[in-house]
């Protein structure tokens, strides 16, 4: 019985990691191949997790939210004036309730966390070499103007850059990796010339050691200085030198002179900008259920999606599908920073930090139907669970108390990890 136990445990470990990787690697993959290996490594999933569970669902939360919003969602397509945009996004939704709801039947535990979070540094340096590779003559020759990494690579790195950060803040071991890591994603990151990329790990960082250093205002003060003059001195670095500017510069240059109303700004931030004004027209129409979701792309004189999550919820889902989708975020913000107060464990200010740079994330890119950026929405669930089954199951006869909580998930995490 033992040995077959460990052969189930073995199996589904080596499924979750290969459900990560396809995920990851998933721009490379024939659409085809992509959504066969997504559904069946899921639905895999789902069976040996529910199975080990012994036939239980754990992470309910989860399932109300999303569910929740795929039927806001539904309801959007009795008044979309795109059925077949709407319908699309829906069976998105869809693909990402089996893909997520995998994910949260596995994830029971913080070493299911902790393997997930490896199998995401993997998966997402094993993508980010590939897309060297086949850019490599561009590289070599620097003609930087011509790559096009495309937005999943933004996707993919800016996670894992994040993940490796938090490692090299709290992770004694393997310093040299992790270095070396974040190096070669940044290198990556900058030669690909998307301005998300330079700022969400900004965020990130910046909220990270904000949570690390709470109780020392002074030191806290020291590396917003810091960072502050790394991003004055990088900012003249990237506007003088002919090479940099030519890579990023004239984005930051185009999006600065927008508010400025000075100088010229470049086609992206232009288009952006007018695809904003035309979503707020849609919403001021169609406040309360919008117009259908996904269907704002076939209404707007671009003809593409919003390019900011808040309003293309809104103009597709309006007021219900926002708060329908944005709920959790704030639930578990308010959750994870009142436990951060009597327990210290690592993953609290990862996660915190995660959902943080995905609400600013979302101000330049639409991320509800896309599995790779809820990922983290759906583990922080399961690590809040998690909480509150270890406190009930260990606190149920006993007067909870700060220090004694503080107490046990010290060892517990300790114990564990």
């Amino acid at each position: 019985m033992k040995s077959l136990s460990k052969s189930n445990i073995n199996l589904i470990n080596i499924t979750v990691f290969l459900l990560i990787i396809q995920l990851q690697l998933h721009p490379l993959l024939p659409d085809f191949l992509r959504l066969t290996l997504s559904t069946t490594l899921s639905l895999i999933l789902l069976i040996l997790a529910v199975h080990r569970n012994n036939y239980k669902i754990i992470n309910l939360k989860f399932f109300i939210w999303w569910i929740g919003f795929l039927f806001i969602a539904l309801v959007s397509v009795f008044f979309t004036v795109s059925a077949d945009e709407s319908i699309g996004r829906i069976l998105s939704l869809i693909l990402s309730l089996i893909f997520l709801g995998a994910i949260s039947q596995y994830t029971r535990t913080k070493k299911d966390i902790y393997r997930i979070l490896n199998y995401f540094i993997f998966g997402g340096t094993l993508f980010i070499s590939l897309v060297f590779i086949n850019n490599l003559n561009k590289i070599m020759t620097g003609s930087f103007s011509s790559l096009s990494f495309g937005m999943e690579y933004t996707y993919v790195s800016l996670q894992t850059l994040c993940i490796v950060i938090w490692k090299l803040v709290y992770q004694k071991g393997n310093i040299f990796l992790y270095y070396t890591l974040s190096i070669f994603i940044l290198f990556m990151n900058f030669i690909s010339g998307n301005k998300k990329v330079m700022i969400i790990p900004i965020v990130f960082i910046i909220v990270l050691l904000t949570l690390k250093n709470r109780n020392r205002v002074f030191k806290n003060l020291l590396y917003l200085i810091l960072i502050m003059i790394i991003l004055l001195v990088g900012y003249q670095i990237i506007m003088e030198n002919t090479f940099f500017y030519n890579v990023i510069g004239y984005r930051v240059e185009g999006l600065l002179n927008y508010f400025t109303g000075e100088g010229r700004i470049d086609g992206s931030t232009r288009t952006r900008f007018g695809l904003l004004n035309e979503a707020f027209s849609v919403v001021k129409e169609h406040p309360i259920i919008g117009v259908g979701l996904g269907a704002f792309r076939t209404i707007n004189t671009y003809q593409t999606y919003a390019h900011n999550n808040y309003l293309e919820l809104l103009s597709g889902t309006g007021i219900l599908g926002l708060i329908a989708f944005y709920w959790i975020f704030l639930y578990l913000l308010i959750y994870l920073m009142l436990k951060m107060k009597t327990i210290k464990d690592p993953l609290i200010p990862l996660l915190i930090a995660l959902i943080v740079s995905l609400l600013v994330h979302d101000l330049g890119t639409v991320s509800y139907y896309r599995t790779i950026l809820t990922l983290f929405v759906c583990i922080s669930i399961c690590y809040m669970n998690i909480l509150q089954k270890d406190l009930k199951d260990n606190y149920l006869s006993k007067p909870i108390t700060k220090k004694t909580n503080e107490i046990y998930f010290s060892k517990t995490y300790m114990n564990k990890n």
